[in-house]
């Protein structure tokens, strides 16, 4: 059985969907290569996930297995906080939750998989921070999309 190569990547999770058998495919923007998608696998008979899923919004430092096919997805080993962001993950109080999700609409639907934007990156993750900290998410917005 070949090895299964690894990457750890600076990532933030800006949407969540479910799979087969409780499993769930998170989209992952990522300094090193952008956008990406990957599974979380849950153990077998069991609803919940092994690895509990990441809450949106913030950053972390994660260790994917790569996939197998050009078109595959890669797979959630190992993952560090690097910034929580609490106040969004809660979604209260509902503005900058709303002002995050907007961002990462929109940052899915222009990005390429696998295509890196770094200074995005960096855009989103000072952007999040700030909303984080109760500054006005209509002015982030607008710097975003200006920029």
């Amino acid at each position: 059985m070949p090895e299964t190569k690894t990457t750890l990547l600076t990532a933030i999770p800006l949407a969540k969907f479910e799979a087969k058998s409780g499993s769930h495919v998170l989209s992952f923007f990522t300094r090193e290569q952008g956008q990406i998608r990957a599974i979380v696998r849950t153990a077998q008979g069991k609803k919940k996930a092994s690895s509990p899923l990441l809450p949106l919004f913030s950053t972390y430092q994660i260790l994917f297995a790569q996939p197998r096919k050009a078109d595959g997805l890669y797979e959630l080993k190992e993952r560090e906080t690097i910034t929580g962001r609490p106040k969004l993950n809660s979604g209260t109080p509902l503005e900058p939750w709303a002002a995050a999700s907007v961002l990462s609409e929109l940052l899915l639907r222009t990005t390429e998989k696998e295509d890196p934007h770094p200074y995005l990156f960096s855009m989103l993750d000072k952007a999040l921070d700030c909303m984080e900290n109760d500054h006005s998410p209509a002015i982030l917005l607008t710097a975003f999309l200006v920029k």
